[in-house]
């Protein structure tokens, strides 16, 4: 998934990281994310849009709290869970993914990475259609008109 954070950092700060993983890692961003994405009413109407992009939103953090630099029982990065009442990063005590390294174009775009993305879209892409599904599918029903 996507970490557009990274671009934004580069963009403002100069820094690929200097966004990366604080206040863009957080429920609160999930919920903010949604909310102005949910202004273009992709999937049919303003609801449906903001349900949709915040689990899009809200996988991507369940993802990174459970990724690190290696698999099993191992604390990973975690995730700041109830910003901005705490920036503490709350970790699980197992390591399900691993994170993908981006401190270079060439990391980016490394193999190691392509197998990192590609058990993320093994395990998020039916997640993400199971909790989607009834949506998408009335909007297919619809003709993806607004309601």
């Amino acid at each position: 998934m996507c970490s557009s954070d990274l671009i934004l950092g580069y963009m403002f700060l100069g820094d690929v990281h200097g966004m990366h993983s604080g206040m863009t890692h957080t429920p609160l961003f999930a919920f903010l994310g949604a909310l102005l994405l949910s202004q273009s009413q992709w999937f049919g109407t303003r609801r449906r849009t903001f349900v949709i992009s915040f689990w899009l939103i809200l996988s991507h953090l369940v993802l990174d709290f459970f990724a690190g630099q290696a698999l099993g029982f191992s604390h990973g990065y975690g995730i700041m869970w109830f910003y901005p009442f705490s920036d503490h990063r709350y970790t699980p005590p197992i390591t399900l993914f691993l994170g993908p390294r981006h401190q270079s174009l060439e990391a980016l775009l490394s193999f190691e990475n392509l197998l990192v993305v590609s058990w993320e879209l093994v395990f998020f892409v039916p997640v993400i259609a199971a909790l989607s599904a009834k949506t998408f599918f009335q909007c297919v029903r619809n003709g993806w008109r607004r309601s």
